[in-house]
């Protein structure tokens, strides 16, 4: 065994892979090595496969580097090259390291994560009973990853709400659709959950359609996207930025890594104003484009500081099957300000409303049980009813109008009627949120669309808001 290893350092040194005028140095390092190996082979307590030593030294050379860089086993590499092809199965999280704890990036929209309530910035404590502290990122993405139909626990931490909370998660084949938009209050709304191959050309389509409604501006909606690929993120960018205009910089160790992007194609919506939205789940390719449309004065960014992953990693397959993935650059914002550990600040500071889990059940219940559509109905009831009994109905010392429906479902006496209901069905929440659901029951019926929630989503009601000021002012000027 000893001859073994001493031939693999040997054929490493041959092959010029280090410095030929280090070589002294390099032999002192790896004899060291060399030396620990032999040790543990020839005296651990059970015998150890030589292979497995091997693997354990790579993985912690690979671990003292940074949480993107990684060994991968044959087994693990072929799984990444079949979830980059497509579908996989798993619960919808993307994962990440933040401040030392394995943390949610984002979970995808219409997974099982995101249906379960999982927000970005939850922070991953266990996964199967196992405790994530010094776990690496690699072994915590695969033990979330199984067969479809299959169950993995997760017991995760929300600082917002200071909650602790145990999910079964059972996996499916995951499959997102990138790009969802709608027309509302002619506002042109897009979201894009992730960046793949076509996003670009989903997003010239979609802003295409909705062009025929003549919108006055656009949100793009980047909120929970954790990124992909990175001509995506310069396609993206391009559809909103004139030919030539600087996008993104890739810098790294040597200079060959170091390149510029720019924007190559006459763009699809070059002048209408833009509001870009954000927030910790936004990583990788979401902050290329934010950083590409702020930096260029193409958009106002609206949100939450994003999550700060603007590190490249490139894959170098080993000769077993197996493989390592190693950071080798750095994005920078076309006025050269690095993205990764940073991320991209917004405009305008807009903080998410979080509810607590006791809120969301009673939110889920009242919603699914139909009691807020129930009520509007009754207030339409009583309100044609009024109009039949009054001609002068509109006249009253109420002061209703009698096409007033949103003035007579939020007038306070009738909320303590649908209160009481409410609790007469053990269904609880505070006024000022049933307030809130009312408006939203009111908002629902005008929608042809769940796309949006302009009501409950605090970002997306600013964002809508902001945007028709630029305009207005705009159109002042």
């Amino acid at each position: 065994m000893k001859k073994k290893i001493i031939l693999i350092l040997v054929l490493l040194l041959a092959a010029g892979i280090f410095p030929a005028k280090s070589k002294a140095d390099y032999e002192k390092d790896i004899k060291l090595f060399y030396e620990a190996l032999v040790n543990v082979k020839d005296n651990y307590i059970t015998d150890i496969e030589f292979k497995e030593l091997i693997y354990s030294a790579i993985e912690g050379l690979m671990s003292g580097l940074d949480p993107h860089s990684a060994f991968l086993e044959p087994k693990g590499y072929q799984d990444l090259q079949r979830n980059s092809a497509g579908e996989y199965g798993g619960v919808g999280m993307v994962v990440s390291v933040k401040n030392n704890i394995l943390t949610c990036v984002a979970p995808m929209e219409d997974t099982p994560s995101y249906k379960l309530g999982i927000k970005s910035g939850d922070q991953i404590l266990k996964i199967d009973g196992m405790e994530t502290a010094n776990m690496n990122l690699e072994m915590a993405v695969d033990m979330l990853r199984g067969e479809p139909g299959t169950t993995v626990k997760v017991t995760m931490y929300r600082e917002a709400t200071q909650e602790l909370k145990e999910y079964n998660i059972k996996r499916e084949i995951i499959k997102v659709k990138s790009v969802k938009y709608v027309v509302y209050d002619k506002i042109g709304y897009l979201r894009l959950t992730d960046f793949k191959q076509n996003s670009h050309k989903e997003i010239a389509d979609a802003i295409k359609e909705m062009e025929k409604s003549d919108p006055m501006g656009y949100i793009i909606d980047l909120r929970n996207n954790p990124g992909g690929l990175l001509q995506s993120a310069i396609d993206v960018s391009n559809l909103f930025l004139p030919k030539g205009t600087k996008i993104v910089s890739v810098k790294g160790r040597y200079s060959q890594e170091n390149i510029t992007y720019y924007a190559m194609a006459k763009p699809v919506m070059e002048t209408k104003p833009i509001v870009l939205m954000i927030n910790e789940g936004s990583a990788s390719a979401s902050e290329i484009v934010a950083g590409a449309l702020r930096d260029n004065k193409r958009a106002i960014i609206i949100g939450e500081k994003s999550f700060g992953k603007g590190s490249v990693q490139r894959i170098f397959p080993l000769s077993d099957g197996s493989a390592i993935k190693i950071t080798i650059a750095k994005y920078y914002t076309p006025v050269d300000e690095c993205i990764h550990g940073v991320g991209i600040s917004p405009d305008l500071l807009v903080r998410q409303t979080y509810y607590t889990d006791t809120e969301l059940t009673s939110m889920e219940k009242i919603e699914s049980g139909k009691f807020i559509d129930d009520y509007l109905g009754d207030m339409e009831l009583r309100i044609k009813s009024r109009e039949k009994m009054d001609t002068s109905f509109e006249k009253t010392n109420e002061g209703y109008d009698k096409l007033d429906l949103e003035t007579y479902s939020l007038n306070p006496v009738n909320i303590i009627m649908l209160e009481n209901k409410l609790k007469g069905n053990n269904l609880s929440v505070s006024k000022e949120l049933l307030r809130l659901l009312v408006i939203k029951g009111l908002e629902k019926r005008k929608l042809s669309t769940d796309i949006i929630d302009p009501v409950m989503d605090a970002q997306l009601k600013n964002a809508f808001n902001s945007l028709k000021t630029i305009i207005w002012q705009s159109k002042g000027s």
